[in-house]
């Protein structure tokens, strides 16, 4: 599995350019937005459609095949994980407090390995890019716009589409 944080950037300014990774901006996110050095908000873009573009690369509308409980998530066939060795492996199921994982391995016979785990030394994988855009979207308030209240306020008093479940308390 390749770990696409630690592959060089380079980010050029109006002077000069430098290699950087996402690793290396991770720190630096809350800075740069405000910051008036252009290489700073060039390193701070360049970050944002990287992570916008490993985000977007990744599969969509998968049905979730539901297999248990780790922690207070819930899990799915093929949530990654870290494993206690630093790995990051797919959940195959999750039963009784131990988990089936598996994991790309190149150095082994079948390319893939499997291992039965206790559920405890299991932490849920977070996706770099993710992070990054997430706190990309700290602190940023929505503009208020009378314009778009009124646009809520018709959409929210048209009728639903046809097919669709109502909106509302049942009665």
């Amino acid at each position: 599995m390749t770990n696409d944080v630690n592959v060089p950037l380079e980010v050029t300014g109006k002077t000069k350019s430098v290699l950087v990774t996402l690793n290396d901006l991770l720190p630096h996110i809350d800075g740069a937005r405000q910051s008036p050095n252009p290489l700073r908000r060039g390193a701070l873009l360049e970050l944002a459609l990287m992570a916008g573009a490993a985000l977007g690369s990744m599969p969509k509308n998968q049905p979730r095949r539901w297999t248990g409980w780790i922690g207070r998530e819930h899990f799915w066939r093929g949530r990654k994980v870290i494993l206690p060795t630093g790995v990051v492996a797919e959940v195959y199921g999750v039963q009784r407090g131990q988990a089936a994982v598996r994991w790309a391995d190149p150095h082994w016979v079948e390319g893939v390995r499997y291992a039965v785990v206790r559920v405890d030394d299991l932490v849920v994988y977070r996706h770099p890019a993710a992070i990054v855009m997430g706190k990309l979207k700290r602190g940023c308030k929505e503009q208020f716009s009378e314009c778009k209240q009124s646009a809520c306020r018709l959409n929210g008093a048209l009728p639903v589409r046809p097919g669709r479940r109502p909106r509302g308390r049942p009665r």
